[in-house]
């Protein structure tokens, strides 16, 4: 029992995992098809540091299974990440999300419609939403596009 306990805690043969080897495992759990597995290994991952892969690969694990709130937080943190590695000559208000925080959003709204995605980003769940991502929304009800149903 208290094997399995260290293990859940990331300690093997008395070291505790890197964010490497949870990086790697969250891969491996991933391409064997162990989707919990591969989610706590990647949340591990970014538990001290941020890394836009992970999130990355955690929207989209998201995203395939139908979530609604948790592909929407793991974009949002993608987009703050992208907004502060922009210079101080662009201006943020008028810039797109990274293309695939674009690409997970379409699908969600395409599979759940743009009330359901909108009732999401109004929820106290996913807190403080970048203007990128709302104003791609706002595009896409603007051109009527991805099941918009309102």
């Amino acid at each position: 029992m208290e094997e399995e306990e260290a293990r859940a805690q990331g300690r093997v043969a008395g070291r505790r995992r890197s964010q490497g080897d949870w990086r790697c495992l969250g891969y491996l759990a991933e391409r064997l098809m162990q989707l919990p597995e591969a989610e706590m290994a990647y949340r591990n991952c970014v538990r001290e540091t941020f890394q836009a892969q992970v999130w990355e690969r955690l929207m989209w694990m998201y995203t395939e299974a139908h979530y609604m709130n948790e592909p929407i937080i793991c974009a949002a943190q993608l987009c703050n990440y992208h907004v502060l590695h922009f210079h101080e000559s662009v201006d943020v208000s008028k810039e797109l999300p990274p293309l695939e925080v674009q690409k997970a959003l379409s699908k969600i709204v395409a599979h759940a419609g743009m009330r359901r995605v909108r009732k999401a980003f109004a929820d106290a769940a996913t807190g403080n939403l970048p203007e990128m991502m709302v104003s791609l929304l706002d595009s896409f009800t603007a051109w009527r596009i991805h099941n918009f149903d309102g």
